[in-house]
């Protein structure tokens, strides 16, 4: 599996003009699944505001892009328990960035199928972080009616990815499509 930090779906059928589209942002690759391709860039910055400038006025670009997620906190993982293992360190890493706020985990899986529940899987690292805040002194609330941030992970076969994404940034990044 490639090294990378966004993932992105596509419209079926569409890959060349979505590769017209990333290739100045970074190397870019097919996946294994249908319609989702990898992205490695140096500027997620730089690649959210550019994009969200073309989307804004480019129906046909608009219309290539299913959702585009960065995840600036990558690794590669080989079982469910090692899964589990590396998202919970860098999770308690970012717990601080959560403390007093209301959240969601939301895990977006490709692979593992059958091995990684998704719904256990959120609910474990949900419980993580509140855990961890309650530690800080500052519980966070876990709630799936907008939310101050929502907690990305995106995998793509044995690689993932987590970010935190704030209401302000869900609101001026559309494309990022979380939930």
């Amino acid at each position: 599996m490639s090294d990378w930090n966004v993932v992105v779906t596509i419209a079926s059928g569409r890959y060349s003009q979505a590769l017209d589209l990333l290739t100045p942002f970074g190397q870019v690759r097919r996946s294994d699944f249908y319609n989702v391709l990898t992205l490695r860039t140096e500027d997620i910055p730089g690649l959210l505001e550019a994009l969200r400038q073309v989307l804004a006025v480019d129906p046909v670009a608009a219309a290539l892009i299913g959702k585009l997620i960065p995840c600036p906190q990558t690794f590669t993982f080989n079982s469910p328990q090692e899964f589990m293992t590396q998202a919970g360190m860098i999770l308690a890493s970012l717990a601080p960035a959560l403390a007093g706020q209301s959240f969601h985990v939301r895990l977006h899986r490709r692979g593992f199928k059958g091995r990684i529940s998704t719904p256990q899987t959120e609910q474990a690292l949900d419980d993580l972080l509140l855990a961890a805040t309650t530690g800080l002194g500052r519980p966070a609330q876990v709630t799936f009616s907008d939310p101050q941030i929502i907690v990305a992970l995106e995998t793509v076969g044995t690689r993932a990815g987590i970010a935190l994404w704030d209401r302000e940034q869900r609101l001026k990044y559309p494309f990022l499509r979380l939930d």
